[in-house]
């Protein structure tokens, strides 16, 4: 799916922007990307993408050693 018309970014680039750079804002992905933000449409979208990505490493990181 394209999340960034402006752009051409799609989902899955996003996501993978966020995993391998640890971006934590839309402007951090855009940065990844090597490209800037134009009209910001997709800004929304991409913050849940954010938000799922960081959720998902979240649930993979290994539990503390106590």
């Amino acid at each position: 799916m394209i999340v960034c018309l402006c752009n051409g970014l799609t989902e899955e680039e996003v996501a993978s922007a966020i995993r391998a750079g640890g971006c934590s804002s839309p402007r951090e992905v855009f940065a990844a990307c090597g490209c800037l933000k134009q009209c910001g449409k997709c800004e929304r979208e991409m913050t849940a993408i954010l938000r799922d990505c960081r959720r998902d490493q979240r649930r993979e990181a290994p539990a503390p050693r106590r």
